[in-house]
């Protein structure tokens, strides 16, 4: 396992030389789906979109790879965090000088890894405008909010709705808005919900996943893709990013639409980590 892990350090370094970053530590690590991962930190030095990409072959002849997008913010941007998608960030992924982790799969069923600059993954940069996404948010006044989150401060509720394909259908969810003020780490909760939150100060360095990761398998006959899910539990922000919380969500016909209780509890209890994410590759040695 240690040769194999200096090929792929060495074989990574190679190929992403011309990157603006720097590499940090390596370490094999166990996932939750007991199989083995070599986690590499990477460090921009630039902002801008970074692709990597991990190519490998399994042992039934297969091929397979996958594509790591990290965005990268100048110091000072705000992020957005929305809690209802896995994993939790919308946008940029980190700042300049912060440090995201690369989980690359190195299971028994796998040989001949390699990695890659090119992407078949198509993106626009003017996707990460979230403070303007953030600001068209059309909030409703008629919540009654207690807030007991120094932490936070409280921007509003918001309501959506996804039309179903049968008639007279649709999905109705309410989403819960802050802005991080201060420093902490606590279990935040709403109502019931319960999400461990780490809030950095604004100069602080943070350390992430990528939000975006494309998985493909290929043989000569067929080839399918999905989106692979590293997902965090723990919403990581710092001072000034903003959050976004899915609380409450159900189905119901226009003719008849739920009764809402329209009140929030928002309250905290001691940081535990989530048992359910891949948390603990970052928080746990």
């Amino acid at each position: 396992m240690d040769e194999l892990k200096i090929k792929l350090r060495n074989d990574f370094a190679k190929t992403f030389e011309k990157y603006d970053i720097n590499i940090g530590k390596d370490t094999i690590r166990k996932g939750r789906d007991s199989v083995d991962y070599w986690l590499i930190e990477i460090i921009p030095k630039k902002e801008g979109i970074y692709v990597f990409k991990h190519i490998f072959q399994y042992i039934d002849n297969k091929n397979g790879s996958f594509d790591y997008i990290v965005h990268v913010a100048q110091k000072g941007a705000t992020r957005f965090i929305n809690t209802h998608l896995k994993p939790n960030y919308m946008g940029y992924d980190c700042w300049v000088g912060d440090t995201m982790v690369i989980p690359i799969m190195i299971s028994k069923y796998s040989i001949n890894h390699s990695f890659s600059t090119h992407t078949d993954y198509s993106f626009n940069s003017s996707d990460n405008k979230d403070e303007i996404r953030f600001s068209h948010t059309d909030f409703q006044k008629d919540w009654n909010v207690m807030n007991d989150i120094s932490e936070f401060e409280f921007l509003g509720i918001s309501r959506y709705i996804l039309i179903h394909r049968m008639p007279n259908s649709c999905t109705v969810s309410y989403n819960v808005f802050f802005k991080a003020k201060k420093p902490g780490n606590f279990t935040l909760i709403i109502n019931k919900l319960k999400i461990p939150v780490k809030i950095a100060s604004k100069l602080e360095s943070i350390k992430t996943f990528p939000f975006t990761t494309h998985g493909r398998s290929w043989d000569s006959a067929v080839d399918s893709q999905k989106n692979v899910l590293y997902w965090l539990e723990t919403a990581i922000l710092r001072e000034g990013d903003l959050l976004q919380i899915n609380f409450l969500s159900f189905d119901e016909t226009t003719d008849h639409p739920k009764d809402v209780k329209k009140e929030i509890k928002i309250t905290k209890s001691e940081f535990k980590l989530s048992k359910k994410g891949y948390d603990f590759w970052l928080f746990k040695k």
